[in-house]
């Protein structure tokens, strides 16, 4: 990696260390108990399998 990739990854985790976001309680999730149909999830599940077990070893 060169030193100015290293620089923008440091800046990234300072931001991400800076950054005050908060989710939402389980609580509140609970309201969406049952409200997507069961292919839906499961179209859901396989594009989030297919999508994110994937390593770009160029992406860098």
């Amino acid at each position: 990696m060169s030193n100015e990739q290293h620089q923008e990854v440091l800046e990234f985790i300072r931001s991400l260390i800076h950054s005050r976001q908060t989710g939402v309680s389980g609580k509140t999730l609970l309201s969406f108990v049952g409200k997507i149909a069961p292919g839906d999830l499961e179209l859901m599940k396989q594009t989030i399998e297919e999508g994110c077990e994937k390593v770009n070893t160029n992406e860098w």
